[in-house]
């Protein structure tokens, strides 16, 4: 235990030192006393120049996701995502925060849409937060549209509904969420 608050007090230093280096970047931490600890960051946001000069005028999709990091962190991991011209993926940017919550949402989207000003957002998660006005204004300000992932769409309306599906409805379900095109999604549906 010790050892990984060990790895948390020198993030600081780390983010100190990767902002020196690489001046075109952008990195943000901000850390916050803790009473049984020296200092615990919460926050953090590293989008490395390399990925911002490249993507800078990007107008396509990305992908933004949030996820659980387990263990000591016990904090949510904040990715944004997209293909490059070789269908790779690549990481545009990432942070960490403590939980995933609207005012969280609304910081990690703040710094992405400062770096990457043209993309439109796909969040592709659960999305807790990101449905808040706040999030919402951010986004429209920057004439932005967030969609949710289709999964999570899928899956939280069939646990809603608590009905079965059968798997041939599920693989023309994906068809049609996977169809490029109206007329592709209309000939598979009708």
């Amino acid at each position: 235990m010790e050892q990984h608050l060990a790895h948390f007090r020198i993030i600081r230093s780390y983010m100190r030192e990767m902002a020196k280096a690489d001046i075109d970047g952008r990195y943000a931490a901000e850390f916050a006393p803790l009473p049984d600890v020296q200092e615990q960051f919460l926050p953090l946001f590293c989008g490395p120049s390399g990925c911002t000069r490249t993507f800078q005028n990007f107008a396509g999709l990305v992908s933004v996701d949030a996820a659980h990091l387990k263990g000591v962190a016990q904090s949510k991991l904040f990715t944004m995502t997209t293909y490059d011209a070789n269908r790779e993926l690549a990481i545009l940017a990432f942070g960490i925060a403590s939980s995933e919550d609207a005012v969280t949402w609304h910081w990690f989207l703040r710094y992405c849409l400062e770096c990457f000003p043209n993309v439109s957002l796909r969040i592709s998660d659960g999305a807790k937060g990101v449905e808040s006005q706040s999030v919402r204004s951010l986004l429209d300000s920057h004439r932005c549209a967030a969609s949710l992932c289709a999964r999570h769409i899928i899956h939280k309306n069939l646990k809603t509904a608590k009905v079965g599906c059968k798997d041939e409805d599920l693989t023309l379900l994906w068809k049609i969420v996977r169809s490029q095109t109206r007329d592709r999604s209309d000939a598979l549906l009708f």
